[in-house]
């Protein structure tokens, strides 16, 4: 790729960063202002002054700090007026054509908004600039247009990224009440991204330093309102206009220098269509994620731990890859969640073919090594500058969206998938299948691996899995390299190289990777994020998007592990298990959900294993319709979609990791809009009241955007593809209540009945701790919610009823009978009628209120007592 593609995009981040820089009040150079405000400011005519200040402030700051970015002129750049400092900065002046990429590209990326481009920075809007906080577009979602900025109740407070930040707060908390507070605050955000700016490593390598730059970008930049001028509304953040301008001033710019139009003229000319949109989606994620057939159980969490990152290390590479061929920048991948990605391409003779060719490439390799069982498909629209203007964005994306779901018929042409002609003869090999996916030959490479048995072995795909499952548990650094490179540890990499191109390796001693840098081997580096830690550390961070429960010191006195029926043999693996450190089993998980009794070393409680599944409803709808039409654009789209996306993987995880009462819960996976955990039933069904309260925080109490659960309950032993399947069927059923709701024990409720059930929970707990009622009324308390149920359901038929069925209505009475016979044994006369009373008055009320959906509460009791 050119330095010319790169010192486009890199313009196109930078060229807002004057924003930052003038609210951070970066000090200028001594008469830099007045030598330089008339190259770089428009001029008001009318009160003969210049306007749009921050861009003479980017141009400043990439003075100031150009002996830190990478080097991409040369002297005829420098002459033309093609410089990056003047590419970048004279987005609001434009000369030369390059300067008019970006102009074009800062217009196209906001879809033209006039309240952005001609807001007039005078008056109390631009006095107050500093002061303005970011709006959570959340709380606009389906809601309608508000009047005027004081109709928004809630702000992100500015700061650095952090799981925290996901949350904005009451506008009153969060916005500054002076100019000197909000200057303070600016001064110190700019004062830390600049000296983590120093910190930044591999200058000299643009696709190294693009990657450290653009997640240090997003940490520093996340939460500041890209534009506070005038009547806008400022929901869209710095970072994600300005990494939508670069998205799409690189394919602009590939376009017009391929079709030899480099000018203003054409480059402004609106109609044409320039660019090709592209979508890819992962087919067949889950059930790749829990595919069975193997005969072994060993290694299950590592396993499915792997093969999670597996996918998001494909759809990464696939992006890369497509990016490579298509000579584009990392910033043309805009959109990035959940399998699916989004590149905005050049429209060009050669792209379409290029794009067939690296989908048929990818597919190969994933048919070869899966068989089939995923695939990646590519869809495309081209589209001109005019579908991303205001009104016309919303039907782009919608033919996007359309073209991504017919791909799905249509994954891969099966005439060129053809037939793994050697599939049988590869079990020929005198160590046969592989043990854990039961699908693919053992392959003697694996052979005495330090994952297997002595004289075991796998097939190499499995084996990667196990081997990434492992590594990311206490992992600092990953990098990405070259298959055919050679470095310091690659014994202790992947047996099989992911697309067969690309090599992934933990922990290598970072100061002796000079040599892959020079020769173009190290494609990434990568330093994990975990507990909400990112510092910066000189190249990318990644956020770990899920939470493993490690053994620890304290594991080795959890006499949960010795009681229960287990037998001598898995109770001696649990504890060399808690011995070796690592990752808890499932096993051990199911255990930590028993409670402990008045009697030492003795427990109570089902030892068992909660599954949850959760997604958002409606996501398609609030991307299409979330926004009144005329405001959805790009930027808007990256913005939610990265919020949404944090939510889940940077959030959800840090929670479960600070909070010792969800610290024994394990993340399958967690992003996107979606989210898959496997922790002790009783804190499951607990934290699935967090999840809805701490949702609905981030979403700013709108009750337009909803989520909806599905929880099983089921023993450590059974084989995950089945407790995923169960647990897909249960979120299943809660969707087809209408969204907003939850189904557990096979009953589906709202949230705000589960809310109300859990309190009943805790009331007839607490009427059984204090003696009012024993535990047979409450396994009695089945048999009538089963006939309150039965009577609900003849109610409903509206039909003739059989006479046999009359008997459900029967429940009433057995219950106070019941209940006279067995309420407060042991209480005195008074105490017992007293708690007839309060037990006789109420169980009938919830028995006809909620039915067989009382077994959320009573359940979760005899649960916990067995």
């Amino acid at each position: 790729m050119s330095d010319m593609v790169y010192k486009i995009a890199l313009a196109g981040l930078l060229h807002d960063v004057g924003k930052f820089a003038e609210r951070g009040k970066m000090e200028l150079a001594p008469n830099y202002q007045n030598d330089n405000a008339a190259l770089y400011q428009p001029n008001n005519n009318q009160e003969k002054r210049y306007t749009h200040q921050h861009a003479l402030y980017s141009a400043a700051f990439i003075e100031r700090f150009t002996g830190l970015l990478p080097k991409l002129d040369n002297i005829e750049d420098s002459r033309s007026g093609n410089s990056l400092i003047n590419i970048a900065a004279m987005h609001h002046k434009p000369e030369t054509a390059l300067q008019w990429i970006i102009t074009q590209a800062d217009r196209l990326s906001s879809g033209m908004d006039r309240q952005i481009f001609e807001g007039d920075e005078t008056g109390t809007a631009y006095k107050n600039f500093r002061k303005t906080r970011m709006i959570p577009l959340a709380e606009e979602m389906l809601r309608g247009e508000k009047d005027n900025l004081d109709s928004y109740k809630y702000r992100y407070p500015l700061s650095e990224f952090s799981p925290k930040s996901v949350f904005a707060i009451e506008k009153e908390k969060s916005e500054p009440t002076d100019d000197k507070t909000a200057t303070k605050e600016y001064a110190d955000l700019f004062e830390k991204f600049s000296t983590q700016l120093k910190k930044l490593s591999h200058k000299d390598a643009p696709i190294l330093w693009f990657d450290g730059f653009s997640s240090l970008w997003e940490r520093f930049t996340s939460l500041i309102p890209a534009a506070t001028v005038g009547k806008v509304i400022p929901d869209v953040s710095l970072y994600d206009h300005s990494k939508a301008t670069a998205a799409i001033a690189a394919p602009l710019y590939l376009y017009h220098n391929a079709k030899g139009t480099l000018n203003e003229q054409a480059i402004k000319k609106s109609d044409e269509e320039k660019f090709l949109l592209i979508r890819s989606d992962f087919f067949g994620i889950q059930k790749f994620i829990f595919s069975e057939g193997g005969s072994s159980n060993k290694a299950a969490a590592k396993l499915l731990r792997g093969r999670s990152f597996a996918v998001s290390l494909l759809s990464e590479l696939a992006a890369k890859r497509t990016c490579e061929a298509l000579n584009l920048p990392p910033t043309s991948l805009i959109l990035n969640a959940a399998g699916k990605f989004t590149i905005i391409a050049p429209n060009l003779p050669e792209s379409l073919g290029i794009l067939q060719s690296v989908e048929k490439e990818l597919n190969r390799w994933l048919i070869d090594s899966y068989y089939g069982e995923v695939a990646i498909g590519f869809a495309s629209v081209t589209a001109s500058p005019d579908d991303f203007e205001q009104n016309n964005f919303p039907e782009l994306w919608e033919r996007l969206v359309k073209a991504g779901e017919a791909k799905k018929y249509r994954k891969f042409s099966l005439q060129e998938a053809g037939v793994v002609s050697s599939y049988l003869d590869d079990f020929d090999n005198n160590i046969g299948i592989c043990p854990f996916c039961g699908k693919r030959p053992a392959d003697k490479k694996t052979l005495n691996d330090s994952y297997l048995n002595k004289d075991e072995a796998s097939c190499l795909i499995c084996r990667d899995h196990i081997h990434l499952g492992a590594k990311l548990i206490k992992a600092e650094t990953m990098v990405l390299v070259r298959a055919a490179a050679d470095y310091p540890g690659s014994g202790n990499s992947l047996k099989s190289p992911l697309f067969g191109c690309y090599q992934i390796a933990f922990n290598l001693d970072l100061n002796n990777i000079n040599d892959l840098v020079k020769r173009g081997e190290l494609i990434a580096i990568s330093s994990f994020a975990r507990a909400g830690d990112a510092v910066q550390k000189g190249y990318a961070v990644r956020f770990v998007s899920g939470y493993v429960p490690l053994y620890t010191e304290e594991d080795k006195y959890d006499d949960r592990i010795l009681a229960g029926r287990t037998s001598d043999e898995k109770t001696s693996e649990l504890i060399d298990m808690i011995e070796a450190g690592g990752a808890k089993s499932f096993h051990h998980i199911a255990k930590s959900s028993r409670i402990a009794t008045d009697k030492d070393g003795k427990f109570k409680g089902t030892e068992a294993l909660g599954i949850l599944k959760a997604d958002v409803d409606r996501l398609g709808k609030l991307f299409a319709c979330g926004l009144p039409k005329e405001r959805l654009n790009l930027s808007r789209m990256a913005t939610f979609s990265r919020q949404l996306d944090s939510f889940f993987s940077v959030y959800l995880p840090s929670l479960l990791s600070s909070e010792i009462r969800f610290q024994n819960i394990y993340t399958v996976f967690a992003g996107g809009d979606d989210l898959f955990l496997i922790g002790p039933w009783n804190r499951i069904i607990e934290f699935a009241g967090v999840l809805k309260n701490e949702f609905e925080k981030f979403a700013c109490k709108n009750k337009e955007i909803t989520i909806s659960t599905g929880i099983t309950v089921d023993k450590a032993g059974i084989p995950v593809p089945a407790i995923a399947e169960n647990a897909e069927t249960a979120l299943e059923n809660a969707k087809h209540n209408g969204r907003d709701s939850i189904t557990i024990f096979d009953e589906t409720v709202k949230w705000c009945d589960f809310e109300k059930l859990e309190k009943i929970k805790d009331e007839l707990g607490g009427w059984q701790e204090s003696g009012k009622i024993g535990k047979g009324l409450l396994y009695q308390l089945n048999e009538f919610i089963a006939m309150a149920k039965k009577e609900r359901q003849i109610r409903d038929a509206k039909r003739s009823i059989d006479l046999r069925d009359m008997s459900c209505l029967a429940w009433r009475s057995k219950l106070t009978y019941s209940a006279t016979r067995n309420i407060g044994k042991d209480l005195s006369k008074e105490d017992r009628q007293n708690a007839l009373d309060d037990v006789v008055s109420k169980l009938p009320i919830w028995l006809n209120d909620y039915n067989g959906k009382l077994k959320i509460a009573l359940w979760q009791i005899l649960y916990n007592q067995r």
